[in-house]
């Protein structure tokens, strides 16, 4: 499928398209590599641990994907997707104090 040729890149411009890769590719492993990958790469970039949350919470892996989203949102406090997706997880993991 188109999809497999992007699966080889090896740049990391385009984290989002990793994601949606994942999402509709089903590769939510290899997308999750990239993002830990581009994690190692740039540790103070929010986007990275939004798109590795997302990409974990594709995959049932819920909890470990709040602990993602809290990362994105500490690096960027300013960013109104972060801040909601973050406030829905942990309404739906129960913990709404936190919210």
């Amino acid at each position: 499928m188109w999809y497999e040729a992007c699966l080889d890149v090896e740049s990391l411009d385009d984290d989002m398209l990793l994601t949606q890769i994942g999402y509709f590719g089903h590769h939510l492993e290899k997308a999750l590599k990239h993002h830990q990958l581009a994690i190692e790469l740039d540790k103070d970039y929010a986007p990275h641990y939004f798109n590795y949350a997302n990409t974990l919470y594709k995959m049932d892996k819920k909890s470990e994907a709040l602990d993602m989203y809290k990362k994105a949102y500490e690096l960027d406090t300013k960013n109104a997707l972060i801040a909601d997706t973050l406030a829905r997880n942990i309404q739906e993991l129960g913990d709404v104090n936190t919210a």
